[in-house]
């Protein structure tokens, strides 16, 4: 993948990983509790922001030719993408925030569930993409998610989205939570 289509992916799922991450001016933010084995700054106990989401991530793809999950440059706490370069692109990210608040073109946007899990598949979700991208955002708690994106070069939409709900649906018992 050329070097500038891989740094416009990243920040542009990097964009989609931080909307609606901001805190509220005069609200304060809780104090967060140390978790052994966690991520630097994760501190949620026993929260999805305590896992590893590049081991999360190599998991669902074990076998699959996927090169090892690398957390992002930029913002990498709670991320991580796996590649087969010149083919797809995963980035699989954990963020806090309510999950009904997801933004989107409504004509692409299909609630739905991954194992019994509540989730939204968006179809194209990179705003200027040229297609070939699909995600899903999977509800964690109250107050967090897991968000899937499969970006296909070859900018097959279908392919993505078949792609992204197979790669989901072994990310998911990983999240806590999870019934299986």
């Amino acid at each position: 993948m050329r070097a500038s289509l891989k740094i416009g992916l990243l920040v542009a799922v990097l964009g989609l990983l931080l909307a609606g991450c901001g805190q509220e001016e005069g609200t304060a933010e809780p104090e967060r509790a140390e978790v052994p084995g966690a991520q630097d700054g994760a501190g949620v106990e026993d929260g999805l922001l305590a896992l590893d989401a590049c081991q999360v991530l190599d998991a669902a793809v074990e076998g699959e030719g996927f090169e090892p999950g690398e957390p992002p440059d930029i913002r990498g706490d709670h991320a991580c993408h796996v590649s087969k370069p010149r083919e797809i692109d995963v980035p699989l990210g954990f963020q806090e925030g309510p999950f009904d608040v997801l933004q989107g073109d409504p004509d692409k946007m299909f609630e739905g569930e991954v194992n019994g899990r509540e989730a939204i598949l968006i179809r194209e979700s990179l705003e200027g993409g040229g297609g070939g991208q699909c995600d899903i955002s999977m509800k964690v708690g109250e107050s967090e998610r897991a968000l899937v994106l499969v970006t296909k070069i070859d900018r097959d939409t279908d392919g993505a989205c078949e792609d992204v709900e197979r790669i989901a649906e072994q990310v998911e018992p990983q999240l806590p939570g999870s019934e299986q």
